[in-house]
């Protein structure tokens, strides 16, 4: 058995195809069957079966992946801190990101480590703030960015800034008639959020109770992109920080408006892993991202005051 195998077993197993597993590996398919082979007969028991669209884990191979898994992470580490004994920053560091923030953020970080530290490979992760915790407390993320509410920010967190909270539809809809949006209106609002448990759904259920009514959530979903088409099809609302929407806002298609009374805002924190010490590559991306989130929030927060407040709205 080696690492190389491993490898192998593990690409096929995320890729449930001989085939697909060629392509991305660049190994010819005969080559990555004999593989798959040889660890088969290592172990004396087969590691898939063939389905119609391609081969899925026997019942030996997925109790066997995650101490795969374990090991190849192990793997690399061990290379990593090889070569970060060095002193230059290399390797794969893990980011999580949330959809809010991924659109600006993805580009800007991979432009920015790739001019300063072109050994480094970012792999990110994009997900709701709690998927993100679980993730850096198994150890699959090196650090996250992630949505925090005042009385949920962790202690060990650096707060990156502060977002707020807005009500987000059909640019024709009367209910986005005016700048901002008191919470109270939102009673028999049909809205599309995400599924509790959920930091952002917790607080506005909280408020919603406090003002005598319930939220009218007509659709859960996981997925902002999906929330923005729903919205853009006016079907249901839904409450997003700006940045989120900014481009569909600029081109006319959604239109947002602050909500107050209260107000919602987010805190944008940064956490790193606790689950492994942090390599240099790591150490380098945190530095970075201090600077490039702040300036994110900035910039969402100049765009929101262009296309949303009175005196912005005026300059247009």
């Amino acid at each position: 058995m080696t690492l190389d195998q491993l490898e192998i077993f593990e690409l096929v197993a995320q890729l449930g195809s001989l085939s697909q597993a060629a392509k991305v590996s660049e190994v010819a398919q005969p080559l990555i069957s004999r593989k798959l082979a040889q660890i088969e007969s290592e172990w004396g028991d087969r590691l898939f079966h063939r389905t119609g669209r391609g081969v899925a884990l026997t019942d030996f191979g997925r109790r066997i992946r995650p101490q795969v898994q374990s090991l190849l992470v192990q793997a690399r580490r061990l290379n990593e801190e090889v070569k970060n004994a060095a002193g230059v920053p290399t390797g794969t560091v893990c980011i999580g990101i949330l959809p809010s923030l991924s659109r600006e953020f993805v580009t800007s970080i991979f432009s920015d480590i790739r001019a300063v530290a072109p050994a480094v490979r970012l792999q990110i992760m994009e997900g709701l703030s709690g998927q993100l915790d679980e993730l850096l407390v198994s150890g699959r993320l090196d650090l996250a960015i992630l949505n925090r509410y005042r009385k949920d920010v962790n202690p060990s967190e650096d707060v990156l800034g502060q977002v707020e909270s807005f009500v987000v539809g059909k640019p024709d809809s009367p209910l986005l008639d005016n700048y901002s949006i008191s919470f109270k209106d939102l009673k028999d609002v049909p809205l599309v959020l995400p599924a509790a448990p959920n930091g952002l759904r917790a607080v506005l259920e909280q408020n919603a109770s406090k003002n005598g009514f319930n939220l009218n959530v007509v659709l859960e979903v996981g997925s902002l992109s999906t929330m923005r088409t729903i919205a853009t099809n006016g079907d249901a609302f839904t409450i997003s920080p700006f940045l989120a929407v900014d481009k569909e806002v600029v081109a006319g298609t959604l239109k947002a408006v602050k909500l107050i009374d209260p107000s919602i805002a987010r805190i944008i924190t940064l956490s790193i892993s606790k689950h492994h010490p942090i390599s240099l590559a790591a150490r380098l991306v945190v530095q970075r991202v201090r600077k490039l989130i702040p300036a994110l929030i900035e910039e969402g927060i100049a765009k929101a005051e262009k296309h949303v407040s009175p005196k912005g709205m005026g300059q247009q």
